[in-house]
């Protein structure tokens, strides 16, 4: 809206401020009483007051008539703007009658539900008793909740209790190797060697490899990321291990897992491996071939116990599953080692126990599961997904079979046969 002036000028040219409060009188005589009705007065003494300025009666009577005028100027104004006012609210108009219908509506809604029949009455109870269980209901549903999230806290904090116990109980002071532990400088120029068994043997600190070895990417031609590797004259032995690995829930939940994938191809194995006695197999998920294992019937198993004995189906590693061994701490991973090793001896017999490793899906590998390997009794491990650059070094150098030993360990007490 517009400013509004309170006293806009209309009736006058120039502002109400500047017009004047009094009103000077003519310059005549004032009007004498008649004579008849008062006699004593001598109306030739009659004093005639300052003209200069009015009397205080003539002074009060002019205020008033300003003040009268004010009103009526300051009305027709106002009935002026309330005019313009009541133009453009029009929509404001609308909105509340609108709104006063709908309060009407409302009312008689209320009345119209109060007049319900008995059946009504009795629907609408129900109903409220519906929603009074079902709110209950959702109390319940939270306080469980909220339970079972502080048990979840409490059994957490437990279980990292027990595992920093257990790692202080089995490994003590190679929980944090001080530098002696580690060795002098990794960064030497050349490894350092010593003695295991009375002989020289050459030592590769991979610390030390890692950080000197350029990774650069060269087309190495038949072997891409080696170099062109040409087949020597006489014969070659070929050692095949047919295997199929199979992960317990990467994309798809465990079951989905075994149900697509798993669960046919043990079936297909196995039934290949009843076919020709020259056939072979290894398998090293556990927790999926429990899984087949539950599914076979009392025949099938006997047969895959048959198989077992002959070393025509053997297990590797033994572990609930193929663990990553990047972000694993130790306790979870010797855990899941007894998990699947304590089935195979409980359904096989110790005797099937498996004496090598097999972790060709882990990104990366670390010290750890040869560490754990060599606790449970093997004697070998097999490694797979290792930097290409690393893979080329160690090939040159004919390293890809080697013993793998702890940075801790000054004798070799751990060291474990690992192929790349």
């Amino acid at each position: 809206l517009p400013k509004l002036s309170l006293f806009p000028t209309i009736l006058s040219p120039e502002p109400l401020a500047k017009m004047p409060v009094t009103f000077r009188r003519p310059r005549v005589a004032p009007p004498q009483p008649p004579s008849d009705i008062f006699p004593e007065l001598d109306h030739t003494s009659a004093v005639v007051p300052d003209r200069r300025r009015p009397s205080a009666g003539r002074f009060f009577t002019n205020r008033c008539l300003c003040a009268i005028a004010a009103c009526i100027y300051t009305s027709m104004v106002l009935s002026m703007h309330l005019s313009y006012l009541r133009d453009l609210s029009g929509s404001v108009h609308k909105g509340r009658m609108v709104l006063r219908h709908v309060k009407i509506r409302a009312v008689h809604s209320v009345h119209k539900i109060a007049a319900r029949t008995p059946e009504e009455e009795k629907l609408g109870s129900e109903k409220m008793k519906e929603e009074g269980a079902r709110v209950k209901e959702e109390q319940a549903r939270k306080m469980k909740e909220e339970a079972r999230g502080k048990e979840e806290e409490r059994t957490k904090t437990e279980t990292e209790r027990r595992e920093e116990e257990w790692m202080r109980r089995h490994y003590g002071r190679h929980l944090n190797p001080s530098d002696e532990d580690l060795g002098e400088d990794i960064h030497a120029a050349a490894p350092q060697n010593f003695s295991a068994t009375g002989d020289d043997v050459e030592t590769i600190d991979m610390r030390h490899l890692m950080q000197t070895l350029p990774f650069d990417d060269p087309d190495g031609g038949a072997w891409k990321q080696g170099w062109d590797v040409e087949a020597r004259k006489g014969d070659l032995k070929v050692i095949v291990l047919p295997h199929s690995h199979s992960d317990p829930g990467r994309i798809e939940t465990f079951e989905e897992s075994y149900k697509v994938e798993t669960k046919k191809i043990l079936t297909t194995i196995y039934n290949a491996l009843m076919k020709d006695d020259r056939r072979r197999f290894i398998w090293a998920e556990i927790s999926l071939f429990e899984r087949w294992w539950n599914d076979q019937s009392l025949d099938v198993q006997i047969n895959i116990r048959t198989l077992v004995q002959a070393k025509r189906f053997e297990f590797v590693t033994g572990g609930w599953v193929m663990p990553d061994e990047a972000n694993t701490n130790i306790y979870s991973l010797e855990v899941q080692m007894d998990e699947g090793r304590n089935w195979i001896e409980d359904h096989f017999g110790k005797e099937a126990l498996p004496k090598y490793g097999w972790s060709i899906d882990p990104f990366g590998h670390s010290p750890t599961i040869p560490y754990l390997s060599k606790k449970r009794g093997m004697e070998g491990l097999l490694i797979q997904r290792v930097h290409y650059a690393v893979k080329k070094e160690l090939a040159k150098r004919k390293h890809l079979e080697f013993m793998w030993r702890q940075v801790w360990d000054k004798e070799g007490e751990w060291d474990i046969l690992t192929h790349v």
